[in-house]
């Protein structure tokens, strides 16, 4: 039995995450010159999980760690999405979707009132 399976693993995340099937909308940012950036084509994918520090989403698209997104999130009964920007902190090939890479965002954006909107999911689940 390897560790994880036994319980034997330290939890690195400070805040809990949920499983979460929203709606995203993410654009890659770019610099393109002194002090400008171009926000390249955006792409419409499906969340893993959710926390008020970051979310994970599965694309088809392979982004690199560290760089920047814009992200548009749609939240359960808001009737406008959740604007924010986050940085790609891993990609993983998923093992069962082959060309599709399970990708862990953490925010480096967001209002009290996103978090507090971000909460309430949590708190349902």
């Amino acid at each position: 039995m390897d560790n994880f399976a036994a319980g034997n693993y330290n939890e690195k995340r400070k805040h809990p995450r949920v499983r979460q099937n929203l709606e995203i909308i993410y654009r890659r940012w770019e610099n393109i010159g002194d002090n400008e950036s171009e926000c390249r084509v955006s792409k419409c994918v499906e969340t893993v999980d959710i926390s008020i520090s970051g979310i994970q989403i599965l694309t088809n698209e392979k982004l690199k760690k560290g760089e920047l997104l814009k992200l548009e999130i749609n939240l359960p009964n808001e009737e406008v999405p959740l604007t924010t920007f986050g940085v790609v902190e891993w990609v993983k090939e998923n093992e069962f979707k082959k060309g599709y890479f399970n990708t862990g965002i953490n925010f480096v954006l967001i209002d009290l009132d996103h978090i507090y909107l971000i909460q309430k999911i949590i708190n349902k689940e």
